[in-house]
């Protein structure tokens, strides 16, 4: 029974021997493209929509960001909104100390009312003037007349009546200062006898004063009409006669006509500067209010409100708020160099926020001319904004940004790992009937999941899923086909082959 069971193991072994032997045999002597085939289901292209896109990661931002300076020097006496509030244009945001803003107006008013009026009467006398230059020589010789007299007589000294007048008037403060004094010796006994006050008594003491002062300036004036008149005097009466014939001769009319002119443009000048100035100041006044330039949201307040001290003075350089333009919110994206092309201003994209887990439709509002170069990685930045800007969304936010390069709708279909690249072909493997085959295909848009088929294939054909082909042909392909996979792990034109 052993020896039988001896001899039969040994022709299983013979038999499986065989078999080996066959098979390799078979091996390598097959057709060079021979093919082993494995398929885990057979599918038939189907017709829909497919939306090629490209993918790209970016920042939300508010877009145009204004920073708030103040335009006049002051204290910080009102804040009105805090980092996160929403504004509206116009809004005021902040107050500043207006007090001394408001003296400077006051003054400012004042000085353009005096420069006003300095013009009208400049006008004035110019009209007057004008009037004036029609006067008879009669009148100038008149004048003339008068300006002599007063002349002829500062030269011809006082007169002995005006020296008499002189003296009696220095006899009469004498006379008073001598009754002041006897008068004060009397207050001065009764005040010692307490019959009266000290009131009354220093009222006596200043009567003798008044007394002495009356006594001091009438000889004074003595003295002067003594003297005659003084060289100033006899000056100013010489100009007035020269005035006098000069106007009599028409010399000084046209003289003074232009000094009256330039009198005028001087005023208007004045008050020129005083409208300046008093604008200024009024604008200056106004500027301590400070309010939102544009509807926005408020990124940073880096002050805060305080006393009048001067730690919480605040200069045309510090700023007061900055704010973020809310009417166009956008996401900063990078689009690589390759796919540039693909983007084009006024494409659609569709947006969504990581965080909130929401997705908004969007356009492609600006790409940048100039490429930014990281780590020898070229891009462009894109602005991508909002069809219907959303609210409440925080700057810096991650977003996902699907640009949308292409749609087809009622297109050939079939699943991208279904495709395989050799080369420049794209290949699929069907079944026709009881034979399996590679069928090339020309392929159009893709959305990474799904490929369009432009030709090759029908709604009847049947492509094999899963396939696992094993041959010298296949196995070059492999390795073009990694060769040419971009940075998302894709081959060109976004299908994703099979095993990738």
């Amino acid at each position: 029974m052993s020896k039988l069971k001896k001899m039969i193991r040994n022709r299983w072994f013979w038999v499986g021997a065989a078999a080996v032997l066959i098979v390799c045999i078979w091996i390598f002597a097959r057709p060079e493209k021979q093919t082993a085939v494995r398929a885990t289901r057979v599918i038939t292209p189907q017709r829909g929509t497919i939306t090629e896109t490209v993918n790209v990661s970016g920042v939300f931002s508010y877009g145009t960001q204004v920073e708030i300076y103040p335009e006049v020097n002051g204290a910080i006496t009102q804040l009105y909104v805090e980092k996160g509030d929403a504004v509206k244009k116009g809004q005021v945001i902040a107050k500043l100390d207006a007090k001394e803003l408001l003296r400077s107006k006051q003054r400012a008013a004042a000085d353009l009312a005096m420069s006003n009026s300095q013009l009208v009467q400049a006008e004035a006398n110019l009209a007057m003037e004008k009037k004036d230059s029609a006067v008879s020589a009669q009148q100038a010789r008149t004048n003339l007349a008068n300006a002599e007299a007063s002349l002829a007589k500062l030269k011809a000294g006082s007169k002995s009546q005006e020296i008499a007048q002189a003296e009696a008037s220095l006899r009469q403060a004498k006379l008073n200062l001598d009754t002041a004094k006897h008068e004060e010796e009397r207050q001065k006994l009764l005040y010692q006898n307490g019959a009266i006050s000290r009131q009354q008594y220093e009222a006596a003491q200043k009567q003798v004063q008044l007394g002495q002062e009356d006594v001091f300036s009438a000889e004074q004036k003595l003295s002067l009409v003594k003297e005659g008149p003084s060289p100033s005097e006899m000056r100013a009466a010489e100009a007035q006669v020269a005035q006098a014939r000069a106007a009599l001769n028409g010399q000084t009319s046209a003289e003074q006509r232009v000094l009256k002119e330039e009198a005028v443009k001087t005023a208007r000048a004045s008050l020129t500067q005083a409208q300046l100035a008093y604008q200024k100041a009024v604008e200056d006044l106004g500027a301590t209010v400070i309010t939102s330039p544009i509807d926005g949201v408020v990124l940073d307040v880096p002050v805060k409100k305080g006393s009048l001290a001067s730690s919480n003075s605040v200069s045309a350089n510090t700023l007061i708020a900055s704010i973020a333009d809310s009417s166009m919110p956008k996401v900063e994206i990078y689009v690589n160099e390759a796919d540039l092309s693909k983007v084009k201003v006024g494409q659609q994209a569709k947006i969504k926020i990581d965080a909130l887990s929401r997705q908004w439709e969007g356009e492609v509002y600006r790409i940048d001319p100039k490429a930014t170069e990281d780590s020898n990685v070229v891009t462009f930045a894109v602005d991508v904004i909002f069809e219907r800007p959303p609210a409440g969304l925080k700057e810096g936010l991650t977003a996902d940004v699907d640009l949308i390069v292409a749609s087809k709708e009622n297109v050939l279909w079939v699943p991208s790992f279904a495709i395989q690249s050799h080369g420049q072909r794209s290949v699929v493997t069907v079944k026709q009937g009881e034979k399996i085959t590679s069928q090339t295909v020309r392929v159009g848009i893709s959305d990474g999941t799904r490929t369009e088929i432009v030709s090759g294939l029908s709604e009847k054909s049947q492509v094999l899923m899963g396939v696992f082909r094993q041959d010298n042909d296949n196995a070059g392909s492999e390795g073009n086909s990694n060769s040419q996979r971009n940075n998302s792990g894709r081959p060109p034109g976004g299908r994703m082959r099979y095993g990738g």
